[in-house]
């Protein structure tokens, strides 16, 4: 499939880090193009970019959107992603968090596979599918005739250096894609993704105005395109100032740590004794250690639970979640595989948190991808599994970490559904944090 999308920006925030190896003309806020920002090059970054885009339906998708409706949809993790149109002239307005990179295409194509054929459409005898795809890519993208971008009235210099292909990688489109992409089949599929990308230092609070202009002489399909994005950038914390900022460390782990440390937890408890089927708060203190004490959700409906927490413990628990354990009889999954299946169903989830009556804002910034983990289980386990070591895990879900409570009484209520309605939750927590009381952590 040929998409074209094309946006751009460029950094002159304060306060952003300096960066290894900076773009001698567009400073330190822009990564360049052959560094590894947050762990991974630029054609990596496309990849991605490709799999969130194909992540939504195609009536809310980013690149059809016309005012920035769905632009903080399917985000998580420390990079946000920015969508173009297909040629057309767009205004959006969005707000975004504070302490994300940010990753967009100037001018950008995706090629995937199988597609439905005549014309004919496989590698040639002894080519490979990479080769393939890269080739049928890159040609499309030799047709860029012009790119430019300002933020707040400033150029970005040398825009044709920001070239970068992906490998060959797997993903899922949502099968109403097919009415944008006629490749599409809503089963994994390979696909290979070239064009010129920036990855942006996180921009630093307050407002941002981002013009973004391409052409490209397409044989039968002249592209011209216009986009104005009018930012607003919330500080780190999101105005949620008693919660661990979702790019941070609380403890030393990341949220991705943490999340796969509270299925861990989870798993580790027998059905009898588990903290998400318990329906009054008298198994709360099961499995708890350290300087974290996690609250559990359950798996559908109402629960209402009376819980005493030790004094001085942060609380982290998921708004909603999915979490993937690999079974002895499953299939061999990759793990990006096994992330395309459970992200579907925490992609434009419904939720809520208040946290002594006081909502927290900006609840779906606190999405987050766990790290891979291994989950080990007993006997009379949730799983109904044997007793043992499983792996591979992988989780996403909306996350919070909250600071320790003051001794006294407080509540919290929360409550999620996915995607599609098929599951939906509804749990409050009246809590006693006992003064003094720091020790005993657990049964």
């Amino acid at each position: 499939m040929s998409a074209l999308l094309a946006i751009s920006i460029l950094s002159l925030g304060a306060g952003s880090p300096a960066l290894a190896g900076e773009d001698r003309d567009n400073g330190p806020h822009i990564f360049p193009p052959h560094s590894h920002p947050y762990g991974q090059s630029y054609g990596a970054w496309g990849a991605e970019w490709w799999k969130w885009v194909y992540s939504f339906p195609a009536a809310k998708n980013p690149i059809q959107d016309t005012t920035g409706e769905f632009g903080s949809l399917n985000q998580s993790g420390p990079v946000w992603f920015l969508a173009g149109t297909f040629g057309e002239t767009a205004k959006r307005t969005l707000t975004i968090p504070g302490g994300k990179g940010i990753f967009f295409p100037i001018f950008n194509t995706f090629y995937d596979y199988p597609c439905p054929e005549p014309p004919p459409f496989q590698p040639a005898q002894g080519q490979s599918l990479e080769d393939f795809l890269a080739a049928l890519a890159a040609a499309y993208i030799d047709y860029a005739t012009a790119l430019a971008v300002q933020v707040d009235g400033v150029e970005l210099q040398h825009p044709f250096n920001y070239r970068a292909a992906s490998h060959l990688v797997t993903f899922t489109a949502d099968p109403s894609w097919v009415t944008l992409d006629p490749c599409v089949t809503g089963t994994p599929q390979s696909g290979v993704s070239d064009g010129y990308w920036v990855m942006l230092a996180p921009l630093p609070k307050g407002e941002h105005t981002i013009h973004i202009s391409a052409a490209a002489a397409v044989p039968g399909y002249p592209f011209n395109l216009d986009v104005t994005y009018h930012l607003t950038v919330l500080p780190e914390d999101l105005g949620n100032h008693d919660i661990a900022p979702p790019n941070s460390e609380p403890y030393g782990k990341t949220y991705s740590e943490w999340s796969a440390r509270w299925w861990q937890w989870v798993y580790s408890i027998p059905v009898a004794e588990n903290p998400v089927t318990d329906p009054t708060g008298q198994y709360a203190g099961e499995g708890q250690s350290g300087p974290v004490w996690f609250l559990a959700g359950n798996f559908g409906g109402t629960t209402v639970r009376d819980v005493s927490v030790p004094e001085g413990k942060s609380l982290f628990f998921p708004v909603l979640n999915q979490n993937w354990v690999e079974f002895p009889d499953d299939p061999p999954y990759t793990i990006p595989e096994l992330r395309a299946i459970i992200r579907p169903y925490m992609d434009n989830a419904t939720l809520a948190c208040a946290i002594d009556g006081k909502a927290v804002k900006n609840l779906s910034f606190y999405r987050e991808d766990s790290v891979v983990f291994t989950t080990t289980v007993p006997d009379g386990n949730l799983l109904g599994l044997p007793a043992g070591h499983y792996a591979p895990c992988v989780d996403n879900g909306y996350y919070l970490m909250l600071d320790p409570l003051k001794p006294g009484q407080h509540t919290i209520h929360f409550t999620g559904i996915n995607s599609d309605a098929s599951f939906a939750l509804d749990v409050t927590y009246h809590l006693t944090v006992a003064r003094g009381h720091r020790g005993h952590d657990g049964h």
